[in-house]
């Protein structure tokens, strides 16, 4: 009888967490959802995005025997702070230019608050990486995203022209143009390689999670 009420109270709370996370994809978050879902498909440097859901199954179906086991047991107070901070982070969605990234942020918050409220620290521990893991479908804002390449594209612009001088190439360097004395390059905002970064960084997180897993 015990064993009964207690699969009634996990049905009860995993219905009451699929729905919420349901109304609250459909309705409130429908727009930001659909926007990374395009940004993914349409740009080149959040391309890698595709393949994140399929990393996040796969953990969690890797992690399924162990979190069924688990006992849910309510974090009220952790869970509470989780949700409150998901909406303040909602709430600063406003600014400009840091809309899409605070919102979409904000909802795995929510979902990770519900998880703690609804089963614990236990099964949040258990997903929380998967979970977390969306966030790299989320494109950066613009201005970071901007910054962060530009500070790349220095970087290899000045490596690049410091190596080909020490091999004893003449050249000048004006900005992004380097001269040389019968051709003239111009280092171009896709030579930043942060496209390249995003990738390897996604996808090394998940390499560390593996390599921790089999050890």
């Amino acid at each position: 009888m015990t064993e009964k009420v207690l699969n009634f109270n996990v049905w009860c709370r995993l219905i009451f967490f699929v729905v919420s996370i349901a109304v609250l994809g459909g309705v409130l978050y429908r727009e930001h959802l659909l926007l990374v879902l395009t940004a993914v498909l349409q740009r080149e440097d959040s391309s890698h995005g595709l393949f994140v859901p399929f990393v996040t199954g796969y953990i969690l179906w890797l992690k399924f025997d162990k979190i069924k086991k688990l006992k849910p047991e309510s974090s009220v107070l952790p869970g509470s702070v989780l949700l409150v901070t998901g909406f303040i982070l909602f709430c600063l969605g406003i600014i400009k230019n840091f809309s899409l990234f605070l919102s979409v942020l904000s909802f795995l918050i929510i979902v990770g608050g519900l998880i703690l409220f609804l089963f614990g620290k236990k099964v949040f521990l258990e997903t929380a990486f998967p979970l977390y893991f969306l966030a790299t479908m989320i494109p950066l804002p613009p201005d970071v995203y901007n910054l962060i390449a530009d500070w790349l594209r220095q970087l290899n612009t000045s490596a690049s022209v410091e190596a080909t001088k020490a091999l004893g190439v003449p050249l000048y360097r004006e900005e992004f143009t380097i001269h040389f004395p019968k051709i003239n390059l111009f280092v171009s905002d896709g030579c930043s390689g942060i496209r390249y970064l995003l990738s390897y960084f996604t996808f090394s997180l998940v390499y560390a999670v593996l390599l921790d897993r089999k050890s």
